[in-house]
């Protein structure tokens, strides 16, 4: 059965100076999150997008899968592998960040943090019983990738975890992610899975919100305990921020990194009226992941003309 369709996609969004547009298309592969998996796959890889500009072969990268795709139209643009299954680690928290956003949270609203919210890997250093305002505690959970904030964000949203993730996967079924499954909003599981090709439609739509991108264009968060009155300066994890370049802007990104999923990045770049977003899944190292996906955005402008 074939679901309704977006009858209208557009979002105009003014964040750090950049306007974005999504122009409706209705063969998008992005634009149609409720086709089943293999009309997906056809449709998009049959999408007129970009015009080919010259023979720039894809590039050699460490990442064991990739996907490139116009952000406009939502065309394929290049690939390895973009249907393995993989664990996806700290990407996940762009839909933990979608489910919390759904809640319609109140941002000066208080979290408590207790040990109950400790985790392994990124964390922010905060005592049991210290108040955080909830804006600080998503800020602190996709600036710094922090796992004791989002599991913190968890019981912001008035639900138990095993309800959020629940929420997590009726989300990612609804927006067409049939390869991608959660079972923890951090990240750290590895039953934490998806494609590169799902990870870009999912980055497709947090991207566009203003709250993600706010946070994910943040190169330091600082900010003060309610109770305490302690100071913290949360930097980002996303090297490419600090990276100047004038042949494209940094519109978004989110890093990831398991000793299973390897290391894993999604970001969405600009140059003019050129748009990309890139999925990378497993890299070999924190700077591969970096140059692979830097590799892949080059590529794509200067391949493809729009």
């Amino acid at each position: 059965m074939r679901l309704s369709l977006f009858a209208i996609i557009a979002a105009a969004i003014i964040v750090t100076g950049i306007a974005v547009h999504r122009t409706p298309i209705a063969t998008s592969l992005i634009a149609q999150p409720s086709l089943p998996r293999a009309a997906s796959v056809a449709r998009a890889e049959s999408i007129v997008g970009p015009r080919v500009n010259n023979d720039i072969p894809f590039p050699e990268i460490t990442a064991r899968s990739a996907t490139v795709v116009d952000a406009i139209t939502g065309a394929l643009l290049g690939e390895k592998n973009k249907d393995a299954v993989a664990p996806i680690a700290s990407v996940t928290k762009l839909m933990t960040a979608l489910v919390f956003l759904d809640s319609k949270p109140i941002w000066q609203k208080e979290i408590t943090m207790g040990s109950r919210d400790n985790r392994p890997g990124g964390t922010l250093f905060v005592r049991s019983g210290e108040r955080l305002t909830v804006y600080d505690v998503f800020m602190t959970m996709l600036v710094g990738s922090a796992n004791n904030a989002a599991i913190a964000l968890t019981r912001a949203a008035g639900f138990s975890l095993e309800e959020f993730v629940q929420r997590m996967n009726d989300r990612a079924e609804t927006m067409g992610l049939f390869s991608t499954h959660f079972v923890e909003p951090t990240g750290l599981d590895a039953g934490n899975v998806s494609t590169a090709f799902d990870l870009v439609r999912l980055g497709w739509q947090a991207f566009q919100l203003p709250q993600i991108r706010e946070a994910l264009t943040t190169r330091e968060h600082i900010f003060t305990t309610v109770n305490t009155k302690i100071r913290h300066r949360v930097k980002t994890t996303d090297d490419l921020l600090f990276s100047h370049t004038d042949d494209y802007t940094l519109v978004a990104a989110k890093t990831g990194f398991t000793y299973e999923a390897g290391y894993t990045f999604l970001v969405e770049a600009t140059k003019g009226e050129k748009r990309v977003i890139v999925a990378v899944l497993g890299a070999s190292t924190e700077e591969d992941r970096f140059r692979d996906a830097d590799a892949l955005i080059r590529w794509a402008f200067q391949k493809y003309e729009w």
